[in-house]
């Protein structure tokens, strides 16, 4: 399982690609995700249950859910569009208790016509993307069965967010339970089991991705380890090692990245 930091950290997160035969890996992240068949069909999965998109049908992912998908050939295509749950309060509010039984859902014709004006064919401005997240939300609550977040989620919830908020410090499992009130055995128990993860690894995962940003900005390799956390740059480079490794799996079907308005394959909006 992969964390994406870049898709938890902060607000107005606005991710929008298009995929065509690819397979991305078991991943997580804080904001909510949607994944649109604008072209042919796609298999999604979201919390280990399967499903097959066809054309204009969608699925969505609600905060920390496991996901992955797999796209076909050329002949397919998959819309994928990440969105922070500032964007949306009152759905954000609703996936704080409840989450879909069924992430697959659809929308009315004249819906499916705004949305490939609004979101497919352009990266939109705010108001038109705010109006486009507004249909979809509507239309899985209009259309989906609810029920109460799973106690494992939410524990697993607060580990993430622990983590957030304190990996340029020293932090084991074992501070974490501490500090949130679990039974260590309890917790490390948990974690592995929901998360198909080490600790260390998602802890590292947020350095990596920290240290990445900080060297961009202008920092120097040592400064950018010693502030994100890995104290050295043995640890850092060992890190990144592994990270490369880990995106050659993910890479490794065939990639094609459709070019949306102006962005060139992945691109924040604003």
């Amino acid at each position: 399982m992969h964390h994406q930091p870049h898709n938890t950290f902060g607000n107005k997160i606005i991710n929008a690609v298009v995929y065509k035969d690819l397979m991305w890996l078991p991943h997580f992240h804080r904001s909510f995700e949607l994944m649109v068949a604008i072209k042919g069909g796609a298999l999604v999965t979201v919390d280990e249950k399967e499903y097959t998109l066809k054309e204009r049908e969608m699925a969505i992912v609600f905060p920390y859910q496991s996901h992955s998908f797999t796209v076909r050939g050329d002949e397919n295509a998959l819309y994928v569009l990440v969105f922070s749950g500032d964007l949306m309060p009152a759905f954000t509010e609703l996936a704080a208790t409840k989450t879909p039984t069924r992430a697959k859902f659809t929308v009315e014709d004249f819906e499916w016509d705004f949305l490939c004006e609004a979101l497919f064919k352009n990266a939109p401005g705010k108001y038109l993307l705010s109006a486009a997240l507004s249909v979809v939300c509507g239309a899985l609550v209009r259309q989906a069965e609810f029920c109460d977040r799973k106690e494992s989620l939410d524990v697993v919830t607060k580990v993430i967010s622990y983590v957030e908020n304190n990996y340029r410090e020293p932090i084991t499992l074992k501070n974490a339970a501490d500090n949130l009130g679990y039974n260590y055995q309890y917790l490390s128990r948990l974690f592995g089991s929901v998360m198909k993860m080490n600790f260390r690894d998602l802890v590292n995962q947020c350095r990596a991705d920290e240290a990445e940003k900080l060297i961009a900005s202008g920092r120097s390799v040592t400064e950018a380890a010693i502030e994100s956390g890995f104290g050295s740059t043995r640890n850092f480079s060992r890190i990144v090692k592994k990270r490369e490794k880990g995106a050659k799996a993910l890479g490794s079907a065939p990639v094609e990245t459709v070019k949306l308005g102006d962005a060139d394959g992945y691109k924040r909006i604003f």
